[in-house]
Order: structure tokens, then sequence, then C-alpha cells
């Protein structure tokens, strides 16, 4: 298909009319933008004045750049363009334009003093369109920007014409593609449909079959039974008299008949066959029965399915019937559609008629929260299929018990919701067991916290031992309460224990209040830090509000004499190495010289004081106040200079501690 008429071709007045009122309405000036690009005053004005009294609108531009970047913008639809340029000449500016897929189809008329023919050579080489030489000749100048106009309409007009005539060709071949391959595909389906397919005319006589008719009918050419009868093709003629006893009745009622044929095996057949044949009147346009079509379907697989689906649901109503768990099917709103009679037993009804019967609203008869079976069709909205959903119900008799439910939505091919079916246990029994286990597990959990700190149970928990850390910047404290030794021997062992841990568990609350972790407790003989196993910015100055708080604490104490308990406390900072050790009865422990000092200060010590190193006091600086104790002999590292912790400064406020990072 030509986009245009051949030249012998003619073509009406009223296409060209029609093509001619196209071109002129798309080259109305008040429709069109010109851009004149000049830098001298006096070409500008004598232009623009000019274009306007046409009607065209007009832009102006001064330099090479500005005529780029303004026909760039899309609304430009001729050039007027001067050779001498401030930044380029225009042969430049045009070139670029040309190169450019945004603006080559501009029309360009080039406007110069110059009339040499080097220069017009020039300007149609770069791509101009057209060549004015100044001083203009305004009507010249109106004339060929009117001609260049058109024929940049003519050119838009031409290639939008293309575009349509391109794209009815291509729907035309889509089409012609189309009916090819429905034409095919219909061949295809007659020859391998599995039906065997005949069609008669009025006078009983064959039109035409299939492949399947002729090849069962063993026929080998189907078009060699055309013309022929039952009669014809048929050795049994009494056979051949009841087929067309059968297309008689379809002719004379006009109604389509149905029957079953069966066939007995034959020899070297594995059963006996079924063939499922129906006759079709079909019609001529003015709805006269003009012939029959006859339709033959093998329908031996589906009747023996049928037999096997028999069986089948006899096996499946067994098993509903004697299924250990309870089976049901019930609609969207509540209501069972039908269920076993275990699932009746287990809800306490005699029969699963009486439950049914009785359960309309299982909402409120059946779950103990009313609310469960929404969660439940919340979860089949969103999932199809829950299992193991486990609710509290009520019996008939009103006990309760828990169940487990395994449930889905069952659909039709279509998709659209049929009903619910699933299946119930009952695990109350489970459910008393599992919340043992959760009770005992929750017992577990706290001892062991309270035997280790949270960060290492949580690590043990995950494996079964755990790697020893270091630790840079460490407060350690041991603190001893003065006499309890010689206390134990004339205290009975229950008054001793009581007395112990009613003052080492207001210990305990104060490491809480401070955030630091006691460690153990040997004897009458207490151990905290600050610092481990979660690092610690304020770590000396947390043990250090430990001591002094533990200090005020023992005065609330006193022995069976009135006599009122003391604590020697001592204190050192440092490195140590903390983890846990052992495979039974664990505990957190320290190890390092820090530890060791911080023993040696508690033991070197007075009653009711605090004694700290040098390294304490330098780490606690100002916020505390310290009196010099001097030089102490510690064993194992000679000549210590040490301090007595006294107090908080007075110019200090309280400490805001950090909390472990």
């Amino acid at each position: 298909m030509q986009p245009f008429p051949r030249p012998s071709e003619p073509v009406s007045e009223r296409s060209r009319d029609r093509e001619s009122a196209a071109i002129a309405t798309a080259a109305s000036p008040a429709s069109l933008q010109v851009l004149i690009v000049d830098d001298r005053e006096d070409s500008v004005r004598i232009l623009g004045r000019c274009l306007r009294q046409i009607g065209y609108r007009v832009r102006f531009a001064r330099t090479g750049v500005e005529c780029l970047t303004q026909a760039q913008a899309g609304d430009i639809n001729l050039i007027l363009l001067d050779i001498n340029l401030p930044d380029t000449d225009g042969f430049a500016v045009c070139r670029l334009l040309k190169g450019n897929p945004e603006t080559d189809t501009i029309p360009i008329i080039f406007i110069s003093a110059s009339n040499s023919s080097d220069d017009r050579v020039r300007a149609f080489e770069v791509g101009g369109e057209d060549y004015l030489p100044k001083p203009f000749c305004l009507e010249e100048v109106k004339v060929r920007i009117g001609h260049h106009l058109k024929i940049l309409a003519a050119q838009k007009l031409l290639q939008e014409t293309n575009r349509k005539l391109e794209a009815e060709i291509a729907e035309r071949r889509r089409t012609e593609a189309i009916l090819k391959e429905q034409s095919r595909y219909l061949q295809t389906v007659l020859d391998n449909v599995p039906q065997q397919i005949f069609w008669k005319d009025a006078n009983l006589r064959f039109l035409g079959c299939n492949r399947n008719w002729a090849r069962q009918a063993k026929i080998g050419d189907p078009q060699s039974i055309i013309g022929k009868s039952d009669f014809e093709l048929l050795e049994d003629a009494e056979r051949a008299a009841a087929f067309r006893a059968e297309d008689e009745k379809v002719l004379a009622s006009n109604q389509m008949q149905a029957t079953l044929i069966h066939q007995p095996a034959r020899p070297g057949d594995d059963g006996d066959c079924w063939l499922d044949v129906r006759r079709i009147p079909f019609h001529d346009d003015a709805g006269h029965v003009i012939g029959i079509l006859g339709v033959l379907e093998d329908v031996t697989e589906r009747r023996r399915a049928e037999e096997k689906l028999r069986a089948a649901e006899e096996k499946y109503r067994s098993i509903f019937e004697n299924a250990a768990e309870g089976i049901f099917q019930a609609s969207r709103d509540g209501r069972f559609l039908s269920m076993n009679p275990t699932m009746a037993r287990l809800l306490g009804f005699g029969s699963p008629e009486e439950a049914i019967a009785t359960l309309q609203d299982v909402d409120r008869q059946l779950y103990v929260q009313p609310k469960r079976r929404h969660e439940l069709m919340a979860y089949l909205e969103q999932y199809e299929d829950i299992s193991d959903f486990q609710s509290e119900v009520y019996r008939r008799d009103g006990t309760r018990i828990w169940v487990s439910e395994n449930v889905r939505n069952v659909r039709d091919k279509d998709g659209n919701f049929l009903y619910l079916e699933g299946t119930v246990q009952d695990v109350t029994e489970r459910k008393l067991i599992e919340t043992q286990l959760y009770e005992q597990r929750k017992k577990s959990e706290r001892l062991l916290l309270n035997i280790l700190p949270q960060r290492i149970a949580q690590r043990l928990k995950q494996q079964r031992t755990t790697a020893a850390e270091n630790f840079d910047a460490v407060t350690v404290l041991f603190a001893d309460i003065v006499g309890f030794t010689e206390l134990a021997s004339r205290v009975p062992a229950t008054d001793l224990v009581r007395t112990l841990n009613e003052i080492f568990s207001a210990f305990d609350r104060l490491t809480e209040r401070h955030k630091v972790e006691k460690i153990k407790t040997i004897g009458d003989a207490y151990m905290a830090v600050a610092g481990v196993p979660s690092p610690m910015q304020n770590h000396g100055d947390a043990i250090a509000c430990l001591a002094l708080d533990m200090l005020s604490t023992i005065e609330g104490f006193c022995s069976d004499e009135g006599v009122p308990f003391q604590l020697r406390i001592g204190i050192h900072t440092g490195p140590v190495v903390a983890g846990v050790i052992g495979l039974r009865k664990f505990i957190y422990d320290l190890w390092g010289d820090t530890v060791n000092i911080a023993s040696r200060m508690e033991s070197q010590g007075e009653p009711g004081r605090i004694q700290v190193t040098e390294n304490v006091c330098e780490l606690l600086g100002d916020r505390f106040e310290f009196e010099p104790r001097g030089l102490c002999s510690v064993k194992g590292r000679g000549e210590m200079l040490t301090y007595w912790l006294v107090g908080r400064s007075h110019e200090t406020p309280t400490l805001e501690l950090d909390r472990p990072r």
C-alpha cells in the first residue's frame, strides 16, 4: 500500500481542498512564532514591526547562545539568522541547530549585509533554507517567510498523513494475520478435537466428518463418506437401521437427542466401553432443519472414574464417620454444615445432628472468648488456611476444654468461597503441660538471672560456655562485716543467717540503685564491681556512692547485744578479666591484680572506713572528699599510697550516674 496516490491515479478536488485548508490553518500567522537573531537594533526593529503587522509572534536573540537556548525551548517555528553575531557566526549556529534532532526541522533564513555568492553557498551548505540580503525588501521577506512556513506545515501534514497510513497498514496486516491464525486454529481444532463428529443432510446422507470419526469407523479418507448413508457404510444392516431411526427422531422433533451406547468388550480390548452420542439439528437462515450434527464422545474413562469416585466416597464416608479427630464443614457466618461423630462427642453431644441443631451461634455458644472466631476468620481471609489454631471452648455441659483447629477455605474452580473445612483435636492435656513447662521456664530464667548478669545469662542460653572478656577500666569493691566471725560463735546459725541475709539484701538493693554488678558473697564478705559485664563511663563514681551508702545502711543493723555492725571497705580501679568458669553451678567472677589490690584495701583497712588506692583518688577527683592515709604495705605490690574516702564533695551536686553502655 502506497502512502500517496501514484501519479497516474486522479486526486479529487475535495482532497486537494482539504489538504490546502489544513496547510493554511497550520501556517496561520497567529499560531506561529518567528525568532529574529541579530545584534543590530535597526534590523531587529524593522523586521519585528513588519512581522507583527502580518500577525506573527516575534522573539529576539542577540547572540548565538541565546538563539540555541530559545530554539531548544520548542516553540519556535522559523528563524531569521544573521551571519555576523557577537559571539560566533550564523553558519556555526545553523550547523548546531541542524545537528540537533530537537531543532533540525526549524526553517532557517539567513540575513546578511553581504550578498556574496560564497556566503549564499555556505548558507545552503550548512542547512539554511533561504538567504535574504540587507537592506530588506519587506514584501519579499513576508512572501519568503510565508512560503517556508507553508512548506513546513505541508511537511508536518505529510508526516502526520504518512503516520496514519502506516498505522492503518499495520492494523490491516495485524487483522489479516489474526484472521489467518484463527482459520488455522479452527482447522487444527477440527483435526484434533477428541470427540468424533459427523454431519448429515436432511436425507440423512453424510456431508462430512472429522478425522477421529473416520478413524473409529475405519475409513481411510474422511472425504470418501460424502453422499453415503449408514447402510452403505455399515455391514450390520440392523445397526444401520437403528442409527437411521435415531436420526429421524431428531429431524422430526427438531430437538437434540442424547443416547448412551454400551459396547461390550471385544477380544483384545481392556474392557467394555461407553459412547455418549448427541444428535443436534442444524438450520438454514430461515430456521428450517437442513440436517443433523452428530457428536460422539468416548466416556469409558469417565464411567470408570465415576465408579472409582463412588467407591472413594464410600471409603471417605467410613473414614469420616470413624476418624479419631473431629471433622467439620461450616459456613462463613459460623453455622455447622456437617460434622463427624467424633466432633460431636468432643463437644459433648450425642450425635452430629444434635450438635448442628443446637450450635446456632458458635461465637457465643462455643468459644470462651467470643472474638476468638473473628481472629480465626481474619487469618483465613489473609492466608486461606491455618494450622494449630488453639482456643478454649465450651462443651455441652458447660465445662471447658482446649482445642486445636486446622481450617481451610474451600473454593470452587472459579475461586468463589463455598465453605470452611477443618479438623479439631482436644489439646487440653497438652495445654496443661505447656503451661507447666512455661512456668518452669520462667522460674529457671529468674534463678539464672539471680546467679548471673543478664547479658551473661543470655549468652549462656545461646551457647554452653562463655569465653572470658577483658575490661580495661572497672572499679572493684570489697566489703567485710567487722567482728562477724566472732559473732558467729555466739549466735545460733539460723539467727546468724537471717541477719546476714537482711544486711546483704539491703546491699543488693543499693547495687541495683547505683547500676553496679554484685559478683558474690563469701561468708560475711561482699564483692561488687562497676563496668562489667557492660562498660560504664562513671564506674568509679558508682562504686564510691555505693560504698558511702553501704556505710550508712550498716548503721541500721545491730548485734543481739545492741552493738552496731561496722564495715571495712576497700576499692581499687583498673583492668580485670571476667567470665564464667566450670560446667556446673555457674558463677560469674573476676580475676587480676585489680581484684587482689581491692581485696587488700579492704583487709588492711579500718572499721567504718573506706580505703582506696591513689588510682581511685585520681579517678574520682574533686567530686569526692579524701583524707590521705599514707603508705600502706600491700602484699605482692610493696608500698602503696592510699586514701580514706570520706564523702561526696559539698560543692558537687548529687551525681547522675550513667547507665551501663
